[in-house]
């Protein structure tokens, strides 16, 4: 894997950063591990400002394990205790590129073998909320408090993230009562979050109408 990225990245004076996608394999059954609408083909390049706006939108993997990078890239590393890191790492990294020429080059060929099973102790667990939509809100909103000081126009891409991942998280707190029991400090952030800031929650990703009556009866 590496070495093919190593060639790929050196095949491009201006690329940074490579990657390549990501094959799923769940007790055995692969397939592709698709985010968004984003294909990899041999050989495409796009700046850091194509590249955030898409991994901010959900529209390409913010995966930090199918790529290979330039040491020159990395100003910022992973924020230690945090859920979810890949995706602060990536932003971080892509700020300091962001509108300059350095960019990011893609590979077509998979490499990287994200292996589940679904008997696994991640995913035994049906009656407790998924703690990771709770990581996710936590790191939109240390980015929309980042963009707010550099870049505002990409407020509404993330505002259609945190809406998504908050109003899930919320969903299931109230459909799985013993969430609150178990992650109480996570609950009570969810319950903030939504109370505080509902008027970012006006203009995002559309959900399913039962969920909509749950949370904003």
């Amino acid at each position: 894997m590496y070495e093919y990225l190593y060639r790929t990245i050196k095949s491009h004076s201006d690329a940074y950063l490579a990657a390549s996608p990501i094959i799923n394999n769940r007790d055995g059954v692969f397939s592709t591990f698709q985010i968004g609408n984003t294909i990899y083909r041999e050989g495409d390049f796009m700046s850091m400002e194509e590249y955030m706006r898409l991994f901010l939108n959900f529209q390409i993997d913010s995966s930090a394990w199918n790529k290979l990078y330039k040491r020159e890239f990395i100003k910022h590393g992973f924020l230690k205790g945090r859920t979810n890191e890949d995706y602060l790492f990536l932003y971080y990294n892509c700020k300091e590129w962001y509108g300059s020429k350095v960019g990011f080059v893609m590979c077509e060929t998979p490499h990287y073998y994200y292996s589940r099973r679904a008997n696994s102790i991640c995913h035994q667990d049906k009656n407790h909320m998924d703690t990771l939509l709770v990581a996710v809100t936590k790191n939109c909103i240390e980015i929309i408090d980042d963009l707010n000081s550099w870049n505002t126009s990409l407020l509404p891409i993330v505002y259609r993230r945190i809406e998504y991942a908050s109003l899930k998280a919320n969903g299931q707190m109230i459909l799985l009562p013993k969430s609150e029991e178990k992650y109480p400090e996570e609950c009570d952030f969810i319950d903030k979050v939504i109370r505080q800031r509902l008027s970012l929650f006006r203009r995002g990703m559309s959900l399913m109408n039962r969920e909509k009556l749950i949370n904003f009866r």
